[in-house]
């Protein structure tokens, strides 16, 4: 656990630990603002797309998963600054499923991940290249 991940990336000595501290920080805090500079930043210390990618998706993700156990209130295993809203202790827990309701793992996939494409030009342009933080879509555009 990192007690101060600002404090990573401001003071690691290692400029590679700090760079990608740095890239977890804007992914978490404001991803909406990432621009091709902190790309380069990324380069000059030697990480690649890919690696900046890796750096990007891992950050996201585990944003995702902890709104997702906020939504469900599962307790939290370690110190923070903001606790989360507990669930109601009155609200029962969700029921299981019976065993014969659970999915059968040898039945075809509904997504097939050897199938799966590469993303396309476009979105790799404005993710990867694109010389500008991501723009919000206005509402009257998103709403088409």
């Amino acid at each position: 656990m990192v007690a101060d991940p600002r404090a990573v990336a401001a003071r690691h000595p290692d400029p590679v630990t700090r760079t990608l501290a740095d890239l977890a920080c804007q992914v978490t805090e404001a991803p909406w603002a990432l621009t091709p500079g902190h790309r380069a930043r990324a380069a000059a210390v030697g990480l690649g797309d890919a690696a900046v990618l890796h750096a990007v998706v891992l950050s996201a993700y585990f944003g995702h998963l902890n709104r997702i156990a906020d939504a469900v209130g599962i307790d939290l295993d370690y110190q923070v600054a903001l606790e989360p809203p507990h669930a109601e202790p009155a609200t029962p827990p969700y029921a299981r499923p019976a065993p014969a309701a659970w999915p059968d793992p040898a039945a075809p996939r509904a997504l097939d991940v050897a199938q799966r494409r590469a993303p396309p030009r476009r979105w790799r342009r404005g993710a990867i290249t694109s010389s500008s933080a991501t723009p919000r879509r206005s509402a009257s555009r998103a709403a088409r």
